[in-house]
């Protein structure tokens, strides 16, 4: 796994996190923030140039730390007016580092686990989503250039499939878990 990678959406995710905890926490007034879309939801980010200098300097210097492995915990400690911690706010953003790069590691062993795939496969990237989202997504202007497509059922579903668990994630920001629906019979499947 690419440490710079993984470095990257947890200094993207402590970015967030940390004006999260600034918003709800009222350490700056609420006028600094701006509400905008960061992993499909809204978050409050600070506008203060200032204010998201220094949080983006702060979480840049740690970068190069997480890279080399050598971060064992980011604490946004919430200070009185003399200085002394009276919060502490631990993301755990380096336990979803970890994972994150244990999900990666098995997906790179997930060959080993699974039949041979027939000669001649490629692939494509389905989503599911509700029904009134391919709509919007055929009518967004930032779609026309790769447009979405609705596939068909049989496009989407694995004949006479099986459940190969590879990886169950649970960690106190989020449960996922990886699997495999493989068809019992894939030299067959392209007759």
């Amino acid at each position: 796994m690419d440490f710079s990678v993984s470095s990257d959406i947890v200094v993207e995710l402590l970015e967030v996190a940390i004006n999260l905890i600034l918003y709800t926490r009222e350490i700056y007034p609420q006028s600094v923030f701006q509400r905008r879309k960061k992993y499909s939801i809204p978050v409050q980010m600070c506008i203060h140039p200032g204010l998201r200098s220094y949080i983006s300097e702060c979480v840049g210097s740690i970068r190069p730390v997480l890279e080399k492995g050598e971060v064992e915990k980011v604490i946004v400690a919430v200070l009185s007016t003399e200085g002394v911690p009276v919060e502490k706010q631990d993301p755990q953003l380096l336990r979803m580092e970890e994972a994150l790069r244990a999900f990666c590691l098995k997906l790179s062993i997930s060959d080993s686990l699974l039949q041979p795939l027939p000669p001649g496969c490629s692939f494509a990237v389905h989503i599911q989503v509700p029904e009134h989202v391919p709509t919007s997504l055929s009518t967004e202007p930032q779609h026309q250039e790769f447009p979405w497509v609705e596939a068909e059922k049989e496009q989407t579903e694995v004949h006479d499939p099986h459940i190969v668990p590879l990886k169950t994630l649970r960690t106190e920001v989020c449960k996922m878990q990886l699997y495999v629906e493989e068809s019992s019979n894939k030299q067959g499947s392209n007759d």
